[in-house]
């Protein structure tokens, strides 16, 4: 809805990555962990826990986690390849979802989900 963050989106594994917003600078330094089913969000010293399956529709790592997963292992998602990149579409128990991958790095560089209003882009990615 013409709103803009920015964040650090590290990912270790499909089930475990987290999130640390560093635009705008109200929000600077929220982070939100997601590992297995647990959502940890930390600011300023403060820190909550929460079980995902407690808000089935309302958790936006969630959604791109199982996107994530469905991409890389649903054979009904449609895959196709043009130039550099790689297109997944497909859907979740959420919605549908769009993602852009690119082909010569494997490194994911944007996530759709048009049913929400949401884009994300991934840019200055970088292995560690």
């Amino acid at each position: 809805n013409g709103k803009v963050s920015q964040a650090k989106y590290v990912q270790r594994s499909l089930g475990d990555c987290e999130i640390e917003l560093t635009e705008p600078v109200t929000i600077k330094g929220l982070k939100i962990a997601y590992k297995g089913t647990t959502c940890t969000l930390s600011y300023a010293g403060l820190k909550f826990d929460a079980d995902l399956s407690s808000f089935p529709e309302s958790n936006l790592g969630k959604m791109m986690i199982e996107a994530f997963k469905s991409a890389a292992q649903d054979t009904t998602v449609k895959k196709t390849r043009s130039g550099d990149r790689w297109k997944y579409e497909g859907e979740t128990s959420e919605k549908k979802f769009l993602i852009m991958q690119n082909a010569e790095t494997g490194f994911f560089e944007s996530f759709e989900m048009p049913a929400y209003n949401l884009k994300i882009e991934l840019k200055n990615i970088k292995a560690q």
